[in-house]
C-alpha cells in the first residue's frame, strides 16, 4: 500500500528520517477551526433562505397585495421600509443560526472570532450577490449589514458555545 503523501505546510509534525510516515500512526486530527467559518457562512445562507422563505415571502406577498395597483409614494415609501426591517431582521435571525451551529458543532478550537468572521462573510457575501441590481442606498445597507451580521454570528457562537458545554 503506497504511503499518503501530504503537504509540507499542512503536516502536523515533521516527518522522520527514516522514511517512517509517523503521520500513519497517529489518529485523525480534527481539521482546523478556520474550516468553520466557511461551513459558518453556508449555514447562515441556508438558514437565512428558509426563514425568509417562511417568514419574509408570505409578508411581502401580503403587503403588496393591500398597495393596490397605484400606490402613492407615502404608501411606496413605507412598504419599502417594512419590508427592509423584516428583511434585516430574517438575516439577523438567520445569522444567529448560523453562529450557534458554528459553536456548537465546531472542533474544541472553536471559539467565538469563528462565529463572528462567519456571520461577517455571510453578509458581505448576501450584499454582493444582491448589490447587482441595488442603487446607492441599497448597497449601503447591505454594507451597513456586515457589522450587523458579524455581531449576531459573535452572538450565537456564544449561544453555541455555552449549548456545548
Amino acid at each position: 500500500m503506497a504511503t499518503k503523501r501530504r503537504l509540507p505546510v499542512l503536516q502536523s509534525s515533521a516527518p522522520s528520517s527514516a522514511g517512517h510516515d509517523s503521520a500513519a500512526d497517529e489518529p485523525a486530527q480534527d481539521p482546523p477551526a478556520w474550516h468553520w467559518i466557511p461551513l459558518g457562512m453556508l449555514a447562515t445562507v441556508l438558514v437565512s433562505a428558509v426563514l425568509a422563505r417562511l417568514l419574509w415571502v408570505p409578508y411581502a406577498s401580503s403587503v403588496l397585495s393591500s398597495l393596490g395597483a397605484r400606490p402613492d409614494a407615502v404608501a411606496m415609501a413605507s412598504a419599502q421600509t417594512k419590508l427592509a426591517l423584516l428583511g434585516a431582521l430574517v438575516a439577523t435571525l438567520g445569522t444567529i443560526v448560523g453562529g450557534a451551529v458554528v459553536g456548537f458543532l465546531g472542533s474544541a478550537k472553536v471559539n467565538q472570532r469563528h462565529g463572528l468572521l462567519a456571520g461577517g462573510g455571510a453578509m458581505a457575501l448576501v450584499g454582493l450577490l444582491s448589490g447587482a441590481r441595488m442603487g446607492a442606498g441599497g448597497a449601503l445597507a447591505a454594507a451597513l449589514m456586515i457589522p450587523i451580521g458579524a455581531m449576531a454570528g459573535y452572538v450565537g457562537a456564544v449561544i453555541g458555545l455555552r449549548f456545548r458545554r
